[in-house]
């Protein structure tokens, strides 16, 4: 074989010589980025899951609805939650409308939902509920599942207030190791003579404000509220407190915006609590 020869079958096989190092090597670099041929890390658990177990701490006027939203997951790969039914069972005070879901934001692996549900209770004073229970009806089975236990003060409408919260829903993380937060809000500045008193919960034996009321002042006429408040070992709370104040000689309980507290819900803290779920059964 001549030199010509040989260096044209050197120069043919170069391409395949390529194809059969590289490929391998880009296939290499490359895992992980088709995420949607992984197996989803959830294909064994229940199609519908509940994240956490709630304590809701609800100040209230009678008769008036207070809303109230949880995050809700779909790991199911049909999109279960898409055509369900749900219900909010054991409130036995009052009243549970308007029970809708909300797409999130969803991933390869699940989809997520916020679950908005509105209460209402005719029933002046304080209630304790335990074992508030949710029920997603989807075309296929029934889930059932505990949403948490929940503290609810209602209060007369002769004590209703007149200032309003300026802010939407507020969503805090909340860790393992720490118990003490912030409560915030933002309401229209009262008029002269009134006096902001402290921000009320319904039960503060189970959730506390541990440090009297702070006002600040901003450029839009409006006072932003803060306090500390103390969650004892709970790390899913949903708080809706009272702002109670002096006017004329009386005292009034102004309804405030809900502040949520929850850990940060991604993949890892999902297996984490499925884990203990299954374990606690």
């Amino acid at each position: 074989m001549n030199k010509k020869m040989l260096s044209t079958l050197i120069f043919a096989w170069i391409p395949l010589i390529l194809l059969i190092v590289i490929y391998p090597i880009s296939d290499y670099f490359l895992e992980g980025k088709e995420v949607s041929s992984m197996p989803s890390p959830f294909k064994d658990a229940p199609p519908v899951h509940l994240p956490g177990e709630w304590y809701f701490n609800i100040s209230a006027i009678k008769g008036e609805k207070t809303e109230i939203q949880v995050p809700l997951f779909d790991l199911s790969e049909e999109n279960v939650l898409a055509e369900a039914d749900f219900h909010i069972d054991d409130f036995y005070i009052g009243e549970v409308e308007d029970v809708t879901l909300r797409s999130n934001y969803s991933t390869p692996d699940y989809g997520a939902y916020i679950l908005k549900f509105d209460i209402s209770s005719p029933d002046i004073g304080k209630h304790s509920i335990e074992g508030l229970k949710l029920t997603v009806q989807t075309p296929s089975r029934e889930y059932e599942m505990i949403m948490g236990d929940m503290d609810v003060e209602i209060l007369d409408r002769s004590l209703e207030g007149e200032l309003s919260s300026q802010e939407e829903v507020l969503t805090h993380r909340t860790y393992t190791k720490q118990s003490e937060y912030i409560y915030k809000q933002k309401i229209t500045a009262p008029e002269e003579g009134v006096n902001l008193e402290q921000i009320s919960v319904s039960n503060n034996e189970k959730v506390s404000i541990t440090e009297s009321l702070q006002t600040e002042d901003d450029e839009e006429e409006n006072i932003r509220l803060s306090a500390n408040v103390d969650l004892g070992s709970y790390k899913f709370v949903y708080l809706v407190p009272s702002l109670v104040y002096e006017k004329n000689g009386m005292r009034h309980h102004s309804i405030l915006q809900p502040n949520i507290y929850r850990p940060r819900l991604g993949n890892d803290f999902l297996i984490k609590n499925l884990k203990n779920k299954n374990d606690h059964k």
